[in-house]
């Protein structure tokens, strides 16, 4: 599991390098993010990794004798996801039916001009159907 770093508002791991000022392309603002150069800064991955990597997050926790607020792995229309939340940051990562990362939604608890929300690529608009909930209610 990745080591999250605090970088001002921002999460390093979820949101890219440390800084707010607008990187990229003009559609690469600090609310949105280029699906590409998301993944080129190592935050895509496949299905069945970020799969691997909550469920060891979840036993963690529980080891510790807590869990996550939030986290599930299901479908969302045509597409697959996986959700968590700490209470102070989550992910939700949306995969094609090959398992290949296509957008990933980042929140925080800080509210900043973003209000607390960061987008790689197209988020699916659709319903989160969870097929495996882990940390029910948030707790163990």
């Amino acid at each position: 599991m990745k080591k999250l770093a605090y970088c001002g508002f921002h999460l390093a791991t979820l949101f890219g390098a440390c800084g707010r000022k607008t990187r990229g392309p003009a559609s690469d603002s600090s609310c949105t993010r280029d699906l590409v150069k998301y993944c080129a800064e190592g935050g895509c991955a496949s299905f069945e990794k970020r799969s691997a990597e909550l469920r060891d997050q979840v036993a963690a926790h529980r080891d510790g004798g807590s869990c996550l607020s939030r986290a599930s792995i299901g479908t969302c229309g045509d597409y697959k996801y996986v959700d968590f939340s700490d209470g102070f940051h989550g992910r939700t990562a949306y995969f094609d039916s090959t398992g290949r990362q296509v957008a990933a939604v980042m929140s925080t608890d800080i509210i900043d001009e973003c209000k607390g929300k960061v987008v790689a690529g197209t988020a699916p608009t659709c319903t989160l159907a969870p097929t495996e909930t882990m940390c029910p209610d948030g707790g163990p």
